[in-house]
């Protein structure tokens, strides 16, 4: 079963929801059960037709941040 047609200013919402956020929009779409294919191509047709589209965000680690655990020693390795 098709989903069903969004109007522009849908996607338009939808857009700016995801590029808002700090994860790619491959991450988002996932997420959010968006084909990634018809969210680039929505995309592209809205810029097409003159419409604001935000630019995507770079994406931290898909929104996640990673914590590495350093060991600092008082020993000079020069």
């Amino acid at each position: 079963m098709r989903n069903k047609r969004r109007t522009d200013e849908e996607w338009l919402s939808l857009i700016q929801e995801c590029r808002s956020r700090r994860f790619s929009d491959r991450v988002w779409c996932e997420q959010n059960e968006v084909p990634i294919n018809t969210f680039y191509n929505t995309v592209t047709r809205l810029r097409k037709k003159s419409c604001m589209v935000p630019e995507e965000v770079s994406p931290t680690l898909d929104g996640l941040h990673e914590i590495v655990l350093l060991s600092i020693t008082g020993e000079s390795h020069a």
